[in-house]
């Protein structure tokens, strides 16, 4: 088999911090709203995981920044690597990426879309507060890729 593994990544903190929120409004079923901030979140470290990858499939594992695939040419280099013309406008739309937080508005035709988004805001103060305490997690990426993506590592002023 010729197998290419795609991994889809996003700013730790934005993306730990969405999983918490949609267990905790699966949890709930919709009916909380408040500062319910865990100790811990669960993270994603890529580079460790790409790196377990990179063992099985070498050169074909590919990692795309969310928020790089739909706001720069990620489409073009995606295409490029599975070796099929994908277009921008072939992509689900993202409602993610720009982040829009707890202001997302849910969508019917976002199959991926992820329940209960709007139900706690991750303010400068706790992504900062989560950012410092994951921050080899960070130092990782900058370690294996040169820099942060777009977005990563900074907090998100998110207005109405």
């Amino acid at each position: 088999f010729d197998v290419k593994v795609l991994c889809i990544a996003r700013d730790p903190v934005r993306r730990a911090f969405s999983n918490y929120v949609f267990k905790l409004q699966k949890k709930n079923d919709g009916g909380h709203k408040g500062n319910l901030f865990p100790t811990v979140l669960q993270f994603h470290d890529y580079v460790s995981d790409l790196n377990i990858l990179r063992k099985f499939f070498n050169d074909n594992v590919y990692c795309t920044v969310m928020e790089e695939l739909w706001e720069r040419d990620g489409a073009t280099v995606l295409s490029e690597f599975l070796e099929h013309p994908i277009k921008k406008s072939d992509l689900w739309k993202n409602l993610y990426a720009p982040d829009k937080g707890h202001l997302v508005e849910y969508d019917k035709d976002v199959p991926c879309q992820a329940y209960g988004q709007d139900c706690l805001e991750l303010t400068p103060q706790t992504y900062d507060h989560y950012r410092k305490k994951y921050d080899p997690i960070y130092k990782s990426w900058v370690r294996e890729f040169g820099s942060l993506p777009l977005h990563w590592g900074e907090p998100i002023e998110y207005k109405a």
